[in-house]
């Protein structure tokens, strides 16, 4: 694969229709604005003073991050799928170089009634439920719970503005059913991209910024790292 024509996500354009920001309530709507007064109790007992903080929060809080693979032709392969990122269309709308789709792995939020199972401990039945949930909704395999595994701890992925917690798992492919996916619906899931790409040439898409999501790399790191021996052989 090369970065010159293969790794050419789908060019979407996105553009405002309307910005309601001046009239909408910031508790309404799927993210929500908490517009906090904080202060701070420190060890020695002294309080700092007040002072104005902003939070992002929504129902669904914390998200599942999967790296899904399969043994292809030349061995194995991993799978990253083509996201449209709004906020980015938006920020680079009018640049010589505007950006709104980005390669991932996949991944989903986990739903309140499934988060009652998650533990930054390790991973409970909330985060593999979603976790097959969101493999057949974003790429049409349907994938047994038992078939994923952690991927180390979770992380925090922008922790100034929001509390989103991520979850790493992976799962193999390999004698899974496959359809069309099921997408949520939205506009913003519309002419989305499959690709399956050998994990060397993944890292190498990270490397020279083909993949520019952090969570991606993040679990493409710790897939290739799962697989080596303590001596750092291939596994």
């Amino acid at each position: 694969m090369t970065a010159d024509s293969d790794w050419r996500a789908p060019q979407i354009d996105i553009e405002v229709v309307e910005d309601g920001s001046a009239t909408a309530r910031c508790d309404k709507g799927f993210l929500k604005l908490r517009r906090l007064r904080l202060r701070n109790r420190y060890p020695d007992g002294t309080i700092s003073e007040p002072y104005p903080y902003d939070i992002v929060d929504r129902a669904a809080l914390d998200a599942v991050v999967m790296v899904l693979h399969r043994t292809g032709p030349s061995g194995l392969e991993v799978c990253v799928r083509s996201s449209l990122r709004p906020p980015l269309g938006v920020r680079t709308h009018g640049e010589a170089a505007p950006v709104s789709v980005l390669w991932e792995v996949p991944a989903g939020l986990i739903e309140p009634e499934e988060a009652e199972g998650v533990s930054v401990d390790g991973v409970l039945p909330g985060v593999l439920s979603c976790a097959a949930r969101e493999t057949l909704e974003e790429t049409g395999y349907v994938v047994p719970e038992a078939r994923f595994s952690a991927l180390g701890r979770m992380t925090y992925l922008s922790p100034g503005v929001l509390a989103e917690r991520l979850h790493y798992v992976s799962a193999s492919l390999d004698g899974c059913t496959v359809g069309d996916p099921t997408l949520d619906g939205s506009p913003v899931e519309e002419g989305s991209a499959l690709l399956f790409v050998s994990l060397d040439e993944a890292i190498a898409a990270v490397d020279r910024g083909d993949i520019q999501d952090a969570k991606t790399e993040v679990a493409l790191r710790r897939f290739v790292a799962q697989r080596q021996d303590p001596r750092g052989q291939p596994a």
